[in-house]
């Protein structure tokens, strides 16, 4: 038979690992979107640089679309992350969880 500390680390462990992912990458998606340092980077200073750049040279949808393309790079690496660590722990427990 199994202790408790291999029924959690062989049976319930990996359950909890790729049924949270989802919800995980969420929070953490939630986070970039809320937080004001992010990877080194104040969000609030470079949205504030873009809203200065924006009304100096009046490329208002250029400098927004510069803003959200840096957020969407950010969130697809996020994703990607995310992907992968769920693929590597099914390939790992298997596809039965």
């Amino acid at each position: 038979g199994l202790n408790k500390r291999q029924v959690f680390l062989w049976i319930i462990l990996p359950q909890v690992l790729l049924s949270s992912i989802p919800a995980l990458t969420n929070q953490v998606i939630n986070n970039l979107k809320d937080s004001t340092i992010v990877f080194l980077i104040q969000y609030t200073e470079f949205f504030a640089r873009i809203q200065e750049v924006a009304a100096t040279s009046f490329k208002f949808f250029h400098a927004y679309l510069f803003a959200a393309i840096v957020y969407l790079i950010g969130v697809t690496f996020i994703v990607g992350l995310t992907r992968f660590l769920e693929h590597r722990l099914l390939r790992h427990y298997g596809q039965d969880y």
